[in-house]
């Protein structure tokens, strides 16, 4: 049974919208376009996507909207901003030379045009060739200074590069700047710091509750403390955190049971075995209509088993 099956809060995943990795199929299925005006008043356009691609194929995917920005191209073929458009569809596409031809025509259109440096930068970030995109990224910041987004794919390259404290050091300088917190960089911030152990790895885990506060409350980020937490054997932690979060759930059996799972996985089989027969009571004392539901019946059936495995290992290694 899985643990999403079992209604269990779930162990983290890789989140590949803020990965280092070379591609990064960032987008949305409506482009989003941030104008900032600059100090000559004229206006710059910033294409900037979210977190999740577009499907390919059809009116509304990434080739209709190719097709679509042909067309206003073509009756409008010194509009720059079109330009700059259609490149970042064909970034999605993983077409990186019909980008990059698309980008330096936007640039020879318009050469005071900053965000093609940007457009530039996560072209290459995602192309894998961090050392251009780090010189691309000076620029735009050299032009428009001050931006989170830059400083998140200043993160990327860094990282690609290996210089996985500088990575660090620039996720952080991308949450300062951001100007609401953004879970996928809080979340960056920590693997890369928890990455470089030692000391960055009580450093990552401090962030991530940075993140929780800021963000008024963030569960991704809170499973992914409790995980490193673990990770590094900090079982006290990793159970008041838990407990934290479990006086906080309206379905407190389900925490109880995340603390049986850390229990019995640190050999104290006692408090284990004491933490699912408090599971089992709280889904005892619920509404019938919530022990009925197929999330309940699976959790239960979670804690039995576990329950009839404590209950058959002899002998106990509680300190």
């Amino acid at each position: 049974m899985s643990r999403r099956a079992a209604g269990l809060p779930g162990r983290l995943v890789s989140r590949g919208a803020m990965s280092p990795g070379c591609f990064h199929p960032s987008g949305s299925t409506s482009l989003r376009l941030t104008v900032i005006r600059r100090e000559a008043s004229w206006l710059v356009l910033v294409l900037a996507f979210g977190a999740v691609a577009p499907k390919a194929g059809g009116h509304d995917g990434v080739d209709g909207r190719i097709a679509a920005v042909t067309g206003r191209i073509a009756r409008r073929p010194e509009d720059a901003t079109l330009r700059l458009e259609r490149a970042e569809y064909h970034r999605l596409q993983r077409a990186w030379r019909a980008a990059a031809a698309d980008l330096e025509r936007a640039a020879a259109l318009d050469p005071g045009l900053a965000a093609v440096h940007l457009a530039r930068a996560r072209l290459d970030v995602d192309g894998c060739v961090p050392a251009r995109a780090l010189a691309a990224l000076d620029e735009f910041d050299r032009r428009e200074p001050g931006r989170s987004e830059t400083w998140v794919l200043r993160a990327r390259a860094l990282a690609q590069l290996g210089r996985g404290a500088d990575a660090a050091g620039a996720w952080d300088r991308a949450v300062e700047l951001a100007e609401r917190p953004d879970p996928d960089v809080h979340f960056a911030r920590a693997r890369q710091r928890f990455a470089l152990g030692g000391d960055h790895r009580a450093r990552a885990i401090a962030g991530l509750d940075e993140g929780v506060r800021r963000l008024g409350g963030a569960m991704q980020l809170e499973e992914l403390a409790l995980q490193l937490e673990t990770e590094q054997g900090d079982l006290a932690a990793a159970l008041a955190r838990v407990e934290r979060l479990r006086a906080a759930a309206p379905r407190p059996e389900l925490w109880r049971a995340r603390a049986a799972e850390l229990l019995e996985r640190a050999g104290r089989r006692v408090e284990a075995l004491a933490a699912v027969d408090l599971a089992l009571a709280e889904i005892a004392a619920a509404p019938a209509r919530m022990r009925s539901g197929r999330s309940s019946r699976a959790l239960f059936d979670e804690l039995q088993r576990r329950r009839e495995r404590l209950s058959g290992i002899e002998g106990t290694r509680n300190p």
